[in-house]
């Protein structure tokens, strides 16, 4: 069975999934220790957000960092929280890696690139990067056969597949060489 980009655009079906597994006090749960990035629609400027006041906020956040304008319809996301209800999309509109402040952090990309844990290309890059919104990304078929993915879907066996299987296999590599995997 094939994923519909209709139902993945569709934030009405994440918020029901959303709904069945976050428990009653998720928002408490990841205070302080969960950085969802999210873009001002009306300033375009990145924003951190790790305060929910609510677990209707928490949910309201993690669908705005789901939204691209009008791939995922046309009406924005609000949430009352800390921003007092203003209109927000995905974070990586403005900033695709952001880093919050203090600590270490592990980044992680569907794109081949200078991250943590991210695909490698197997040898069909240019070898040089370019800087989109926080990130290098290689110049490679590789990433534009990602990006070709994540606009038009696989099918559901693949895209486990690939999420189960090759991420996997990128989070091994990166634990092997910072020692961390035996």
């Amino acid at each position: 069975m094939s994923l519909d980009t209709d139902e993945v655009a569709n934030l009405e079906g994440m918020r029901d999934g959303l709904d069945q597994i976050l428990p009653a006090h998720a928002h408490v749960l990841v205070q302080g220790r969960l950085y969802v990035s999210l873009t001002a629609v009306n300033t375009f400027q990145n924003c951190l957000v790790s305060q929910f006041l609510t677990r209707e906020d928490l949910i309201q956040v993690l669908l705005a960092s789901c939204f691209i304008p009008i791939y995922s319809r046309l009406k924005h996301v609000e949430f009352q929280g800390q921003m007092g209800g203003a209109a927000w999309a995905d974070g990586a509109l403005s900033c695709s890696l952001p880093l919050p402040p203090g600590g270490r952090t592990l980044t992680i990309s569907p794109f081949c690139g200078r991250h943590g844990i991210s695909p490698r290309d197997p040898g069909q890059g240019l070898g040089s990067c370019v800087h989109v919104t926080g990130q290098d990304v290689e110049i490679s078929t590789s990433n534009v056969a990602c990006l070709a993915r994540a606009l038009f879907p696989l099918s559901r066996a693949s895209l486990e597949s690939l999420l189960h299987h090759d991420g996997f296999c990128d989070a091994v590599s990166f634990l092997s060489c910072v020692g961390r995997f035996w």
